[in-house]
């Protein structure tokens, strides 16, 4: 641009090559002329010059891009992480933190269609029972059975999984802890508390052959019995064979078959599976917390060897691992959100019948 000036310039002061009348003269419309190509030529090399610069930049960002790839391909061109490593090995394999089919004891008595009920489980043991000694000496069918043992839960602990009594018997069938001991059962677990008490029932039955004395042995004790010749003379024991056998002939009237279901009250129901759920979501929240501290470990362990990575390729996968356990433990939330919300909609079904039953008793009206 300074070149185009000073030419501008010199041919400005320049002396023109016309003469008129012997006088030197100068031509200034085509020296303006020629300034004006020059002047635009100049123009024309600063746009060039600008188009260079700008292609050189763009050379220069797209050596930087091409860089960064080669960088990224040989950094994902690395050896991977052995992802299997953490599938199964460590101190927390995830085939038992996370089983494909969840197998928790409690799942059969909290989740889906076919949720195992107290009265399932009375049906069962029931079952398992009915040929023994007792009930044959005792001259009673698979049903009549059925019947009794379930009138016998009823006045235990009106089918409360968790009911204890003043002296410490617990469970569906009150068992001491004597008794349990003596029978190897744990009275704490449903199934367990189920058989120890049907064992003890039909242990009696075998050896008194009636369910008057039968049903007194299991109140006051087989000694009582003995000592007696029959059922004793006391006011508890008296009422509860009495309260049982009213319970047994009511459930006779309404039991068809000895796996019959649908045979509790709406209030012994809805207290049935208000108590086995409450009591197995107490399990199943338990060990969740037990599972909980393990994968909380297991998250930390993953996220720890991110870092500590040869290249980028095993770091990325690494990472993209640790998303995928937390998709499993919301996984585990969502189930143990749904073990709770079971419990909540039992508590509100035992609520709503007793209430119901409360309006009954005061709508009761009295005959003058």
């Amino acid at each position: 641009m300074h070149r185009v000036f000073l030419i501008c310039a010199g041919l400005c002061w320049a002396p023109s090559v016309g003469l008129a009348q012997g006088v030197p003269t100068q031509d200034n419309s085509g020296i303006g002329r020629l300034v004006a190509i020059l002047g635009g030529l100049g123009e024309d090399m600063s746009v060039q010059r600008e188009t260079t610069s700008t292609q050189d930049q763009l050379a220069e960002v797209q050596a930087d891009q091409l860089r960064v790839l080669e960088e990224m391909t040989a950094a994902m061109t690395g050896t991977g992480f052995n992802i299997a490593s953490l599938e199964t090995g460590g101190s927390f394999p995830a085939a038992e933190i996370y089983p494909a089919v969840s197998n928790h004891p409690m799942d059969a008595r909290l989740f889906g269609e076919g949720r195992e009920t107290i009265e399932m489980m009375i049906v069962r043991v029931a079952g398992e029972f009915a040929g023994a000694p007792g009930v044959a000496r005792a001259g009673l069918s698979p049903t009549q059975w059925r019947c009794l043992f379930q009138a016998l839960i009823k006045q235990e602990s009106r089918f409360s999984v968790t009911a204890q009594s003043p002296v410490g018997a617990y469970g569906l069938t009150q068992l001491m802890p004597g008794t349990a001991s003596d029978m190897g059962v744990d009275r704490y677990d449903v199934m367990d508390n189920l058989r120890g008490g049907a064992r003890y029932i039909t242990t009696q039955l075998n050896r008194f052959g009636t369910i008057p004395n039968a049903l007194a042995a299991y109140n006051a004790g087989p000694g009582r019995v003995i000592e007696f010749g029959g059922v004793p003379p006391f006011k508890e024991t008296q009422g509860y064979v009495r309260n049982i056998s009213k319970s047994y002939n009511e459930y006779l009237a309404v039991i068809g078959g000895a796996d019959a279901l649908g045979t509790l009250t709406p209030t012994d129901m809805a207290l049935a599976e208000y108590s086995n759920i409450s009591d197995a979501s107490l399990y199943y929240a338990a060990d969740a917390h037990a599972t909980t501290e393990q994968v909380v470990n297991r998250l930390a362990a993953i996220i720890r060897q991110i870092d500590a990575q040869p290249n980028v390729k095993a770091a990325m996968e690494l990472n993209t691992y640790a998303r995928a356990e937390i998709a499993r433990i919301l996984s585990l939330r969502m189930r143990l959100m749904a073990a709770n919300q079971t419990r909540e909609a039992a508590h509100t079904q035992h609520l709503m019948v007793d209430r119901l039953e409360e309006r009954k008793f005061m709508a009761m009206e009295v005959s003058e």
